[in-house]
């Protein structure tokens, strides 16, 4: 059974508390502070002619990359959340909670094409060997959380670093994994 790759990600959702906590205008200005909005404005020069300019204003969103997970919930990377907690915090008729969770990389935009097919082809070139060219590129040292973040199957993972610490490429302890000096040799070889 193959399991779903996950990554670390920050879950904020939010609304309005009710029945009346905020008036249309507040959440006009709370959405266009988040989202960013358009405002189109006609011109009339001095030919007679009409001209529409549209104007762009970007919001928090803009600044920070994020997945939507549905209606009024969206993901950020652990450590990008606080201008939209800063924003969230700035109206307080906003009721929100946030929490850092595991969530399937499928609804990072791009991640899992990107990191999935990344795995892959290191997978493919390497076999279990792929999880230290991995670690080599992260340092040499890990933990295994880190791992998955990359695109690696859960399955995989443990099976290859089984392998690895059995053929002494590697040390795993219950903190971390770290390649043994073979396995850092056995990595430039096969690399360069």
């Amino acid at each position: 059974m193959q399991t779903i790759p996950k990554r670390r990600l920050c879950v904020i959702s939010f609304d309005f508390k009710q029945p009346k906590g905020a008036n249309q205008s507040r959440k006009t200005r709370f959405f266009r502070e988040l989202y960013g909005y358009r405002q189109q404005i006609k011109q009339q020069l001095k030919s007679g002619q009409v001209v529409t300019r549209t104007y762009y204003y970007e919001g928090v969103l803009d600044q920070v990359p994020h997945a939507k997970l549905g209606k009024s919930v969206l993901a950020v990377q652990p450590g990008t959340e606080e201008p939209i907690l800063k924003l969230l915090r700035a109206f307080g008729e906003v009721l929100f909670y946030h929490f850092i969770g595991w969530i399937p990389i499928s609804f990072w935009p791009g991640s899992q094409d990107n990191e999935a097919i990344a795995a892959s082809q290191l997978i493919n070139q390497f076999g279990y060997l792929s999880v230290l060219v991995l670690l080599e590129r992260l340092g040499g040292v890990s933990q295994e959380d880190s791992l998955f973040n990359h695109g690696f199957d859960a399955g995989f993972i443990n099976d290859a670093l089984d392998y690895l610490t059995k053929m002494g490429y590697l040390m795993k302890t219950p903190e971390r994994i770290e390649c043994t000096p073979s396995g850092e040799n056995l990595v430039y070889t096969m690399t360069k």
